[in-house]
């Protein structure tokens, strides 16, 4: 009788290491679209016929209309306002400056540890 090698397992998934900046971000710009430019999306769309077109839409969890012009506008408004939301531009910080009290006893804490 063969004697069967057994494998210990922790039930964990396996750790990966990013290997691309768009893995280390969590997103890519041209990965969901392959683009970020309208009119060649609106070119891809025409290329594609109608059960293309339901395929491409489910992918992007967007519903799924009777109409062919309809699902076109719904498909382009959501790349639209994917775009959008990449290009959106940094929120601006405005920096405080502290009062006098609370730069005393921030200046009495951290002199604490020494």
């Amino acid at each position: 009788m063969a004697k069967k090698k057994l494998i210990e397992t922790t039930g964990q998934e396996p750790i990966t290491r990013p290997t691309m900046l768009e893995q280390v971000w969590g997103y890519n710009d041209l990965s969901r679209y392959g683009t970020k430019d309208v009119s060649v999306y609106r070119e891809q769309l025409t290329e594609m016929n109608r059960s293309d077109l339901e395929s491409h839409a489910r992918r992007l969890n967007i519903p799924v209309v009777e109409t062919t012009d309809r699902l076109k506008k719904n498909l382009i408004q959501a790349f639209e306002s994917y775009v959008a939301a990449l290009d959106k531009p940094a929120p601006m910080i405005t920096k405080i400056a502290p009062s006098a009290k609370m730069a005393k006893e921030a200046e009495k804490i951290l002199s604490e540890g020494r």
